[in-house]
């Protein structure tokens, strides 16, 4: 699934790139280069956060069925009723900004 959101988002960020004034091709691809390796190493950093989370937890925490209630049980470990609260939000805001965007755009 994540290949073909890949394939179907590659056109939109080129469309944008080439939207900002970027003709030729050679300076496309670079740019384009360019946002992808930022890409990469910012979820990659977000996963090896992850990953230290749920190896340093086990101790703490019974095997739980999913990776959500392990990142629920994490945050109320460390954060209380803030971290329920702020996990809320963010996972709300993960999924609003999207529908958000494609609704003010869609006109």
């Amino acid at each position: 699934m994540d290949c073909l959101a890949c394939l179907v988002f590659g056109v939109t960020i080129i469309s944008a790139v080439r939207e900002f004034g970027l003709k030729n091709d050679k300076d496309v691809s670079l740019t384009t280069t360019k946002g992808g390796v930022i890409g990469i190493l910012g979820i990659g950093l977000i996963y090896l956060c992850l990953i230290w989370l749920g190896s340093t937890s086990l101790n703490k925490f019974a095997l739980a069925a999913n990776g959500g209630i392990t990142l629920a049980q994490i945050f109320n470990f460390y954060l209380g009723t803030a971290g329920n609260a702020l996990l809320a939000a963010l996972t709300t805001l993960t999924c609003i900004l999207p529908v958000w965007d494609l609704l003010l755009h869609s006109r």
